[in-house]
């Protein structure tokens, strides 16, 4: 069953993209939302201009305008995009944000938003079927250098019913 929306961050966005997966996004939501100031976000990294182009060509991913975000985000230090994510998904319950970056993510929890990141999307991918195995995607996003614990990452293969593989 689809997710009803997503709005998603650049760090999600950059690691999809950098997995040639952002087909995710939109297999598992029926709205898939990115907010202006995360593409300008992506678009300031010169090397992710391919990224900004297939966001906007992909077929059911909406660039939208930003929300101003609430006096509540003030104190957060957050980034524009993470910003713009929580602003948009601020009483619009049935949209998740899709965020990796911890203060962010805390800063949704604080708003009592609901939120998963790109572990969540492979994880949502795995049971939907659309992908076989989550474990070699998260091998290719430590080697391109996304964090997650040790912990984390077997916490989320084991919801899966998989290990980290040696070697």
């Amino acid at each position: 069953m689809k997710s009803s929306g997503f709005v998603v961050n650049a760090s999600p966005l950059i690691t999809l993209g950098r997995l040639a997966r952002l087909d995710l996004l939109t297999e598992l939501a029926e709205v898939v939302i990115v907010p202006r100031g995360v593409i300008d976000e992506v678009a300031a990294k010169s090397e992710k201009d391919w990224l900004v182009q297939a966001v906007e060509r992909h077929a059911g991913v909406s660039v939208t305008p930003d929300v101003p975000p609430p006096a509540s985000l003030e104190d957060w230090d957050l980034g524009r995009g993470e910003q713009c994510v929580i602003a948009h998904v601020i009483g619009q319950p049935h949209l998740t944000a899709v965020l990796d970056d911890l203060r962010a993510r805390q800063a949704a929890n604080a708003h009592a938003l609901r939120i998963t990141g790109t572990l969540g999307i492979l994880v949502r991918a795995r049971r939907a079927g659309l992908i076989p195995r989550v474990w070699p995607l998260v091998a290719a996003m430590k080697d391109f250098g996304f964090y997650a614990s040790d912990e984390v990452i077997r916490e989320t293969l084991a919801s899966v019913g998989e290990a980290p593989e040696e070697g």
